[in-house]
């Protein structure tokens, strides 16, 4: 049990890293708050396209890193509920 388990683990934490990287996540936080500081321009609704793009962005940005943070803490828990499965039935 506990290999199978290990094994669809490893696959997703693989599948979880290749999400990483494509979203590019160690920067991820860093551009929502280059967005943030934009949005904060009081002129910046002066260009209201611009001004919608960048509303957009950000949300499109906030949301991809609040549901890949999601998804790993799922992981997370899921890894310690097996964990505890295990221990209880050896």
């Amino acid at each position: 049990m506990r290999s199978e388990a290990q094994t669809m683990i490893d696959a997703i934490r693989k599948s979880l890293a290749l999400l990483s990287r494509r979203m590019d996540r160690d920067t991820a936080d860093e551009r929502l708050s280059e967005l943030d500081g934009l949005l904060e321009d009081p002129g910046l609704w002066d260009d209201p396209k611009r001004a919608q793009d960048l509303m957009k962005r950000r949300q499109e940005l906030n949301e991809s890193i609040e549901s890949y943070d999601s998804i790993v803490r799922e992981l997370e828990d899921a890894v310690e509920l097996i964990d505890m499965a295990i221990e209880e039935n050896e």
